[in-house]
């Protein structure tokens, strides 16, 4: 009897615990106390912590902002992503993922797409995608295959959304491609919530959405939720729904 009781206690425990966990990794209002008091067009870098189900910090990563940088002649944008696992798993295992889009200035589409993956004891995989608009195609490693018109990479994509006005009920559909197969980014815009933080009023826009493959294969679709802060139209909340779980990606700070 005495066994049961411990056990019932031990599991009340550790269930208050998980959710104080869960409650303050999913608080918009606590995500949103990180935002910067400076003025957000200075705003440069965001970092972010990736959550398994919302509870277990499995990684962390950065988006370095647009910077301008000169390509034969024209402007481009280019952002940058870097990411890799939580200070714990690195104890472990230390694997470590960028990713660079250089982005036109004049259409807002992407001109090239690399990444890089590094895994301890493994050759490095360094990619670089580019991108023929006008063609209609992509090239990876010489070889061309057929994108959709306006395609988008992940970061870029991102650069999109930041230049649209937002509006309830307002929908983006976007072509997405970075490696072989065209899929389709589908978003609307579900709500707004304004939040009081530090005696300044912070508006945020819910986008609800799906990822899934142009060529209809349910086997590859993302639900993602995303929280849009107004002023810099950057994430502080992405969560994403997949066949390997639920990730909740949220801001832990931002750099001028």
């Amino acid at each position: 009897m005495k066994r049961r009781i411990k056990f019932v206690v031990l599991a009340a425990v550790i269930l208050v615990i998980a959710g104080f966990i869960f409650w303050r990794n999913n608080n918009l209002k606590l995500i949103a106390s990180r935002l910067p008091d400076f003025d957000s067009k200075y705003l440069k870098i965001l970092h972010y912590k990736v959550r398994l189900f919302g509870l277990a910090e499995i990684g962390e990563a950065s988006i370095i902002l647009p910077g301008i940088k000169d390509s034969q002649r024209e402007r481009r944008y280019s952002i940058r992503a870097e990411g890799g696992p939580s200070k714990f798993i690195s104890l472990f295992f230390s694997p470590k993922a960028s990713a660079v889009s250089d982005i036109d200035q004049k259409t807002s589409l992407p001109d090239r797409f690399s990444y890089s993956l590094v895994v301890p004891g493994v050759p490095t995989d360094d990619k670089t995608i580019i991108y023929d608009h006008r063609e209609g195609t992509m090239e990876l490693e010489g070889v061309k295959r057929v994108i959709f018109p306006n395609t988008q990479d992940p970061l870029s994509a991102m650069y999109f959304i930041r230049n649209q006005g937002m509006a309830a009920g307002k929908e983006f559909d976007i072509n997405l491609n970075t490696n072989q197969k065209n899929y389709r980014f589908l978003l609307r815009v579900a709500g707004k919530k304004e939040l009081l933080i530090r005696g300044r009023k912070v508006t945020l826009w819910l986008l609800d959405g799906q990822i899934g493959r142009r060529d209809k294969s349910r086997r590859h679709k993302t639900y993602i939720k995303i929280w849009f802060w107004e002023e810099a139209k950057v994430p502080v909340l992405v969560k994403t729904m997949t066949n390997g779980g639920q990730f909740v990606i949220s801001l832990a700070g931002m750099e001028k």
